[in-house]
């Protein structure tokens, strides 16, 4: 069994999960596309890396969405088990992460999230280079909609990763899990601003040393221009326990901004986030840039 050094901070596995959910109802615009063009966005469907989530709805049958996201953070510092922040040996994680939906029937959405993680942490006395290939399957159902709020179920399963080295059992979805999730969304307008706030909470099982963990997201979306959306958006993460060395029990809470601009059916993403708070993980900062794609 490969050595498992005791890292500083055991939560490592998933920003984007850098998860940057979205309002897919103020998202599509541009219906346009020709036939053959929406053949080749679904053909990029099946080979494309990215990572978010819409809207708590569904798709019409044939319709989706592609993201495809490169994200880097870096920390000096970490937030140590009492909350406090200290200086630390330096931390960078470099992800590319896709996140791919497509309507199955008009209640039923499928979800494909492939992923690859390259991660830097002190551990011990020296540092840890760690990769990881996790990825997600799974769907997400309408439940029912009233008025401008939609409620759904959303569950996934954690692929376990390729033991790309002996350092990937440090990132906490490494040997693969499950993912369920509750989510409410809810359309008004800011002034003559199409706006949305996105919520979701939920559990996700880990398989093997990590404690599992319940998650928490809040998403803000407003488009003061048709072309322009503006995604506020809050991720945060309990673990429900210490888990087996070299886990222990970690929260982390991050904010996120960020804008995409609108170009047809591609529009582009461009963002900053921070972990602002939490107990046994980095304080990490950095930024990201996506294309997105409908069909």
């Amino acid at each position: 069994m490969a050595h498992r050094p005791r890292c500083h901070w055991p939560y490592f596995a998933d920003f984007a999960e850098a998860d940057c959910r979205v309002g897919g109802s103020l998202f599509r615009r541009g219906r346009g596309a020709s036939r053959s063009a929406r053949a080749l966005l679904g053909a990029i469907g099946l080979c494309a890396v990215a990572c978010t989530r819409t809207y708590a709805g569904a798709y019409p049958a044939g319709q989706g969405q592609i993201i495809v996201t490169t994200t880097f953070t870096q920390a000096g510092g970490q937030f140590d088990r009492s909350g406090k922040f200290i200086p630390t040996a330096q931390f960078r994680k470099l992800e590319a992460t896709a996140y791919a939906e497509i309507g199955v029937t008009d209640w039923f959405t499928a979800v494909i999230k492939p992923s690859i993680t390259d991660a830097t942490f002190p551990s011990g006395s020296s540092m840890v280079q760690a990769n990881s290939t996790g990825s997600e399957i799974g769907g997400r159902v309408r439940l029912a909609t009233w008025n401008d709020l939609t409620f759904a179920l959303q569950a996934d399963g954690v692929l376990p990763s390729l033991n790309l080295d002996h350092n990937t059992a440090l990132l906490t979805d490494a040997s693969g899990g499950a993912d369920m999730r509750a989510l409410v969304g809810y359309g008004f307008r800011i002034g003559s601003w199409p706006s949305f706030v996105d919520l979701d909470f939920g559990y996700r099982w880990h398989v093997g040393n990590p404690p599992s963990e319940w998650r928490g997201d809040l998403t803000l979306g407003t488009r003061p221009l048709p072309m322009l959306l503006i995604l506020l958006q809050s991720f945060n993460t309990i673990s429900d326990g210490r888990g087996l060395p070299p886990f222990t029990r970690y929260r982390q809470n991050k904010l996120q901004a960020s804008i995409v601009y609108d170009l047809n059916v591609w529009s582009l993403q461009l963002g900053v986030l921070t972990t602002i708070a939490g107990a046994n993980t980095p304080r990490e900062r950095g930024g990201l840039a996506a294309v997105w794609c409908r069909f």
